[in-house]
């Protein structure tokens, strides 16, 4: 329709007309919409230099065509240049327009929001508060203009670690939003994310889960927008031990989001510590089939862990082989995720029964100083050296993965920012089967909780 609306126009008025100039804008917004950033900037670029030849160098209507080749440039990954355009339309409009425009007051958000983004965080939450005073006097508080202002300003206290402030800021969206009757908005769902996500920063566990626990209405959870939510109470669930919950939860997110591949080792994991052997089962054949030929070198490596955590007569060993090798072979300039990949190369190389293989592999790992791997490399190496009759080497390396990864997770690791909780309950597994084949009869109790 935009298109048909510009070669209407172009008829009418001729090439350049400014009725012209902004359906050429509409269009260009349309793609950048669209993720077609390349085609949107370029559109946009010509409507900057239309507006500039029919109303000169300076104009409100030229600094809103900045702002939006800014735009598009910015995502396409030019953002000392959207700095610069976006600065320069900021001040083309305080020089033309009162100090209290809206105009004025959305480039103060667009500089502020950029520098939030560029790291730029003392700038950026003295800019954006100047636009959140402006748009709240002229606009209201519940205005989008305002929410969007307030949510960067919240984002950025979170960026410089002023937890409560930014907790503070977000809460006050929250409920700005509420207000206006959108509750489940993307916006109102990105905030709820944001939200626990600082709760969970500032160790307040229980009102983490009380928000998410509300929002996770069972009408809720039946849709695939409550995703991201879930993926948050996976998280939550697994730091305080709660299992079964957590594997609940993270089995909803693989039917609504089965491409969402950070989700996989987490969901076997849990699936393994709950003893759900079907499920898990069921769960491998599925990912294994969808992804049997990644080239992609993370989605191989959980692709292949998670295929690799319990022994199974349905996965076919050389496929996640294949997976495996691709991991190692692909991973190897990535320092920094390389213990990791040799990790899931050695558990590879021990469900195939080559055991010298899977213990030089986890020996690897341990060769690398400081590598948050090493707990689950000591679990592989003590399964391999049990089998070749290294009963004494087993049982010192099943104790260095006790001492690296106890059976509770350790306080340290459960509110800890990141995903350090991951690392453990991976480890976890295998630990729990290293002790199965090395010291039968030792009590598991999966479902135990954090107190």
């Amino acid at each position: 329709m935009a298109r048909e609306a510009l070669g209407i126009r172009r008829k009418l008025f001729g090439a350049e007309h400014l009725e012209v100039v902004d359906s050429l804008r509409n269009l260009c917004i349309i793609l950048g919409d669209q993720g077609k950033w390349a085609e949107s900037e370029a559109m946009a670029r010509e409507v900057l230099a239309m507006r500039r030849k029919a109303l000169g160098p300076e104009h409100p209507w030229v600094a809103a065509a900045l702002a939006d080749v800014a735009w598009a440039a910015g995502a396409n990954g030019k953002l000392d240049e959207a700095e610069t355009l976006e600065r320069e339309a900021l001040a083309m409009r305080q020089k033309l327009l009162p100090e209290t425009h809206p105009d004025v007051a959305k480039s103060l958000y667009l500089v502020g929001d950029r520098m939030r983004q560029r790291g730029k965080l003392n700038e950026s939450q003295s800019i954006l508060t100047a636009a959140l005073t402006i748009q709240r006097k002229l606009l209201g508080e519940h205005n989008p203009a305002s929410l969007d202002t307030l949510r960067s300003l919240g984002l950025a206290l979170e960026a410089e670690g002023k937890f409560a402030e930014a907790e503070a800021v977000h809460r006050e969206t929250l409920a700005v939003l509420r207000k206006r009757g959108e509750n489940k908005t993307p916006q109102a769902l990105s905030e709820l994310e944001t939200l626990t996500r600082i709760l969970i920063v500032q160790k307040k566990f229980g009102d983490a889960e009380q928000i998410l626990n509300e929002a996770l209405a069972p009408e809720f959870m039946s849709q695939p927008a409550s995703t991201n939510l879930l993926v948050q109470r996976v998280d939550l669930k697994t730091r305080r031990g709660f299992w079964q919950e957590a594997a609940t939860d993270a089995a909803l997110v693989f039917q609504y989001q089965p491409s969402y591949t950070e989700n996989y080792c987490v969901l076997a994991a849990l699936l393994a510590k709950t003893q759900n052997r079907p499920a898990y089962e069921t769960f491998c054949q599925k990912i294994l089939a969808t992804h049997s030929n990644t080239s992609e070198l993370f989605v191989a490596d959980r692709v292949a862990k998670a295929c690799l955590f319990l022994p199974s007569s349905e996965v076919d060993l050389k496929v996640v082989g294949h997976l495996a090798d691709t991991t190692v072979t692909l991973g190897a300039r990535d320092e920094g995720a390389m213990p990791f990949f040799q990790v899931c190369k050695a558990l590879s190389e021990y469900r195939q029964g080559h055991f010298v293989e899977a213990a030089d592999w986890a020996q690897k790992t341990l060769k690398i100083p400081g590598a948050y791997a090493h707990g689950h490399a000591y679990a592989v190496l003590a399964m391999a050296y049990w089998r070749l009759e290294k009963k004494e080497e087993a049982q010192a390396m099943l104790a260095n993965g006790e001492t690296v990864c106890p059976r509770i997770m350790p306080m340290s690791i459960a509110e800890e920012r990141g995903s350090g909780w991951t690392v453990w309950l991976f480890a976890r597994v295998s630990l729990d089967e290293a002790t199965d084949l090395i010291q039968p009869g030792v009590t598991n109790n999966v479902n135990s909780n954090h107190p």
